[in-house]
């Protein structure tokens, strides 16, 4: 019995010092420093130690390095390898305000990046775990490839083994920083990130209903212009024509036939969260009223006026895909001049100076800096 107890201890103890050695050697082979930004949330860290604990330990440190990027990536470099971590993590915001860009960094001061990722900044756990998997596949790479030696050790090292042996994705791009972190000339994938400007071309068609005096109009439009992405908003500015449906009206005196059209500025200021998009909107429109009358002894005439409109709704859109969207905007529209078109000098076509617009677009952004 004493003997089956100790024997217990025994297998006890030799248990606990194999894991305290696992342990001590995750720590000192398959350690990742995070360097936190301020302007990303602060549970970023803790969260990413979890999704990470079963492969590696998470250390978090202050991204205290500046603004600029070889700054910050030389500076990264030195501090993993002074650590003699494995990689190092920096995180930023994306010039496209809905992604969030992940540098990951191995303990080379000449070629320091090996990975450059672009993740959607979709809510909390989702970000969590797309960043845990991105780091787990470098760490997965760089522990079985073998990068070649650095320039100050290539006599003292043997022969870097063929590119064969290491087999590495093709999204880990080793060396995207140059040699010389000074000069840092432009690999392919940051030349791709500063090409990924905030602008986009917009281009909108649809149509839908006029609410308003004497009935109900059928209107078409058809809108091109701008956009800027900033940070959580994003503003438009497009110019185009719309085109409103004849309606007709009788009265004792005879018929008044009347149709609208004209250019059209709208400029707009939109907030995302995921999917949806919601924002408002101000229009100005040169309306153009052709009316055509007849009395009732068959005598006719025609009325040309230019009346300026005002109108101000609310924007809202559904998300298709990556850059096409379902718009619909109701808005109030006002007359400048009340509009009134009179018969042998009596009021046949009284449209007044409010209405309502309820249209229903198409909306796509061209991808001249990227609306993803």
């Amino acid at each position: 019995m004493v003997q089956g107890t100790i024997g217990a201890v025994r297998g006890a103890v030799v248990a606990l010092v194999v894991w305290l050695l696992s342990a001590a050697c995750v720590r000192a082979e398959d350690s990742i420093v995070l360097f936190q930004s301020g302007k990303l949330r602060s549970g970023l860290c803790a969260a990413l130690r979890i999704q990470l604990s079963d492969v590696a330990q998470v250390r978090c440190v202050a991204d205290a390095f500046g603004n600029e990027l070889p700054a910050r990536i030389a500076g990264a470099a030195r501090l993993v390898q002074s650590e003699q971590a494995r990689l190092g993590v920096l995180l930023e915001r994306d010039p496209n305000p809905k992604r969030v860009r992940m540098y990951i960094v191995a303990a080379r001061t000449d070629q320091a990046v090996i990975a450059i990722e672009r993740i959607e900044d979709r809510p909390e756990p989702d970000v969590d775990r797309s960043l845990a998997l991105k780091v787990r596949d470098a760490l997965d790479v760089v522990s079985r490839a073998v990068l070649p030696p650095t320039p100050a050790t290539t006599e003292a090292t043997e022969p870097a083994p063929p590119a064969a042996e290491a087999t590495l994705p093709p999204n880990l791009l080793v060396g995207v920083i140059a040699p010389r972190l000074s000069e840092a000339p432009k690999g392919p994938e940051t030349e791709a990130a500063d090409a990924s400007l905030p602008w986009a071309a917009v281009l909108e068609a649809g149509g839908g209903a006029l609410f308003g005096n004497p009935a109900t109009r059928g209107a078409g439009r058809l809108l091109a212009g701008g956009r800027f992405n900033g940070t959580g908003v994003s503003g438009e500015l497009l110019f185009g024509a719309r085109i409103h449906g004849p309606v007709s009206q009788k009265s004792a005196a005879g018929v008044v036939d009347e149709g609208e059209w004209g250019p059209e500025l709208s400029l707009r200021a939109l907030w995302s969260h995921r999917r949806l998009q919601l924002g408002a909107f101000a229009e100005a429109m040169w309306l153009s009223m052709d009316a055509r009358g007849s009395t009732n002894t068959g005598a006719r005439g025609t009325k040309k006026q230019r009346v300026l409109t005002s109108s101000l709704g609310v924007d809202m859109r559904l998300r298709l895909f990556t850059s096409a969207f379902v718009r619909l905007a109701p808005a109030l529209e006002v007359l400048s001049v009340a509009q009134r078109f009179a018969v042998d000098e009596r009021v046949t076509l009284d449209i007044g100076r409010t209405r309502v617009l309820l249209p229903i677009s198409f909306l796509v952004a061209l991808p001249v800096g990227g609306d993803e």
